[in-house]
């Protein structure tokens, strides 16, 4: 059975906690097995990464965060007549990510 990693569910959120090292499958793919709680009521999780795509992710979210400290300098350096209303205040407002 799979779970999302955004699913929220604490024995997920326990299992993304537990600390522990990854076997290399391939380049790819690599695995490590958690086991949440106790006895019979026990989860067992193999939690699987792709160091590639992990490594993109961590980049882009480097990349979203330049761009919105950028965006909050070009903020914190309006006037209040220009925050009020100027071209680029309006392309900031509609900026997706801010």
């Amino acid at each position: 059975m799979g779970e999302k990693l955004r699913s929220s569910k604490e024995e997920v959120e326990k299992a993304m906690a537990r600390t522990g090292r990854f076997k290399k499958v391939n380049d790819k793919l690599h695995i490590k097995e958690v086991i949440v709680g106790d006895g019979e009521a026990r989860d067992r999780y193999v939690l699987a990464k792709n160091p590639k795509e992990e490594k993109r992710d961590h980049e882009k979210r480097e990349e979203i965060i330049s761009e919105l400290s950028e965006l909050k300098e070009i903020l914190s350096s309006l006037n209040q007549e220009e925050k009020n209303h100027t071209k680029k205040m309006c392309d900031l407002r509609s900026n997706s990510r801010s």
